[in-house]
């Protein structure tokens, strides 16, 4: 008996650890995207998106969908050294957003490829 009551102690503690952890991330995140520098944006019925720029001077985006998040693109999408500057400007992080959401409507995933970051730059 007395052992179950100790192993009973011991996972509410770590719980308690796992939820503290947690809780620690979404205010590390909320730091790091630079609130100052948030764009929130209504493209079409329940889909709305918010800019952030991050500390690199590279912009990034979170999609919503009902005010739930539904997507998160860090600062940096790309993975190509051709492309590591592929999100330098509020106008290409809003290309970026627009066309991950017009890929969700269509049920597609929300990242976008190489070829699709190519277009969003050199345009």
């Amino acid at each position: 008996m007395k052992t179950k009551f100790i192993i009973g102690i011991c996972l509410l503690v770590l719980l308690f650890f796992a939820i503290s952890t947690l809780k620690a991330q979404d205010i590390q995140y909320s730091a790091q995207a630079n609130i100052s520098n948030q764009i929130s944006k209504n493209v079409s019925p329940g889909y709305t998106y918010k800019l952030f720029q991050a500390p690199n001077k590279m912009y990034g985006y979170d999609i919503f969908l009902s005010k739930k998040i539904i997507f998160h693109q860090g600062a940096s999408p790309a993975q190509s050294n051709e492309f590591t500057a592929a999100i330098s400007t509020k106008a290409k992080a809003d290309k970026a957003a627009l066309l991950s959401i017009e890929k969700i409507k269509k049920h597609e995933t929300a990242a976008l490829t190489q070829q699709e970051l190519r277009k969003i730059i050199t345009k």
